[in-house]
C-alpha cells in the first residue's frame, strides 16, 4: 500500500524532524504543502496529514490542501508536534472535518512534543526546548498500526458499524499485510 504524508513544517521543523523518523522506518512520501507541484494524491492508498500545532490547531495551509486535495474515500492520518504536555482532541478538529467531508477513514494520530516559540511563548524562551528528542523519533519511528487496527474493529463492533464475523475478519486479514508502517493512537 502507497503512503504519503502532506505536510506543513517551518517554525522549528520540528513536524519534518518526525516525519523523516517515520520516512527512515517505512516507505512513505513526504509532499510539503507549501510546494507549487500539483498534488497527485490519488495513486496513494493512504494519505496523512501533519502540522505543527499553531493556537492549538493544525496550519490553515494543511487543512485547505486536504479540503483541496484529498480525494474521497481515502484512509487518513494524522501526525502532529505541540509545544503542550498534552495532545487534546481539539488540535485535530479542523483537520479531522476536512478530513469527514470527503468521506475519509481516520485511522489514527501521532503526535509528540516540539519546540515551541510561537506567539507569546517567545517571550519566556519557549516550551518543550529539546524536542521532538531522540527519544520522540524512537517512538516516530516504531509507530505502527497494528494495535489500533484492532480497537478500531472493536469500536466498529461495539457502535454496530461492523458485524462482529466481518470485524474478526479483517483483523485476522490486516495482521498479514503492510499495515504496520501506519502511526497511530501515540499518546
Amino acid at each position: 500500500m502507497k503512503t504519503a504524508i502532506c505536510y506543513y513544517s517551518r517554525h522549528h521543523g520540528n513536524t519534518l524532524k518526525v516525519l523523516e523518523a517515520m520516512a527512515e522506518a517505512a516507505e512513505i512520501d513526504l509532499i510539503d504543502v507549501t510546494s507549487r507541484m500539483a498534488a497527485r494524491l490519488p495513486q496513494y492508498d493512504r494519505i496523512g496529514f501533519a502540522s505543527g500545532i499553531y493556537y492549538s490547531k493544525f496550519h490553515d495551509t494543511v487543512v485547505h490542501y486536504a479540503a483541496q486535495y484529498l480525494p474521497e474515500g481515502k484512509e487518513t492520518f494524522f501526525v502532529c508536534t505541540h509545544g503542550s504536555t498534552a495532545c487534546p482532541e481539539k488540535y485535530y478538529a479542523a483537520i479531522t472535518e476536512a478530513v469527514k467531508a470527503k468521506n475519509c477513514p481516520i485511522l489514527g494520530t501521532f503526535s509528540c512534543r516540539g519546540y515551541d516559540t510561537f506567539g507569546p511563548f517567545k517571550l519566556i524562551g519557549g516550551m518543550a526546548k529539546g524536542h521532538p528528542d531522540a527519544d520522540d523519533l524512537q517512538r516516530a519511528r516504531g509507530a505502527r498500526c497494528r494495535p489500533f487496527l484492532f480497537l478500531y474493529s472493536l469500536y466498529r463492533v461495539l457502535t454496530g458499524i461492523q458485524p462482529i464475523v466481518e470485524a474478526l475478519l479483517l483483523q485476522q486479514a490486516l495482521m498479514g499485510t503492510g499495515l504496520h508502517n501506519l502511526p497511530v493512537i501515540d499518546d
